[in-house]
């Protein structure tokens, strides 16, 4: 990174800060006119905690990495209603500084996918593109961000040597 600007900065004010400025990135914010999307549902995999790994092979995919490091979104729930958090909080994540991701899962083509907005548009250079195995408890990802593509992995949390959390805590709090 190269930069002092987030050394002294919350967690919270650092995922605000870098939010804000690709939020004014004004040349990748085209709204879409897109027809509405049903987002969430009640799948195996919603309620449960899963860690997300980038493969940093080119700027397009580091870039991915710090954003996500950053905002410190390396482990995800997802919820119900479209919506993540974060584990061990009570609330949603999104929106956060305007800007919000939402998941959609196709039973039919068993992809999910990972919505990016800025406001109530729809990012058309900006989404994920997730497929699980089996069981769900391994998804191969591709991130679509501005004509570049970049791969990264989501692997449900389980087992002793990784943070366990309780999902059915989580699905109380929904």
């Amino acid at each position: 990174f190269g930069s002092s600007r987030f050394v002294s900065r919350s967690p919270k004010e650092v995922r605000e800060s870098v939010l804000d400025c690709v939020q004014h990135m004004g040349c990748c914010f085209s709204g879409s006119t897109k027809p509405a999307v049903e987002y969430g549902g009640n799948f195996p995999f919603v309620a449960k905690t899963y860690r997300l790994s980038v493969k940093v092979q080119d700027l397009v995919s580091l870039i991915g990495n710090v954003v996500w490091e950053l905002l410190d979104f390396d482990e995800l729930i997802l919820q119900p209603s479209g919506n993540m958090r974060v584990p061990g909080q009570a609330t949603d994540i999104f929106p956060t500084a305007g800007i919000s991701i939402k998941w959609r899962y196709d039973e039919k083509t068993r992809e999910m996918v990972f919505d990016f907005y800025g406001g109530i548009d729809r990012w058309d250079w900006r989404y994920d593109v997730l497929t699980p195995n089996a069981d769900f408890s391994h998804w191969d990802a591709a991130g679509y961000a501005a004509g570049k593509t970049f791969q990264f992995t989501v692997d449900e949390v389980t087992g002793k040597g990784d943070t366990q959390y309780d999902a059915t805590c989580c699905a109380a709090i929904c």
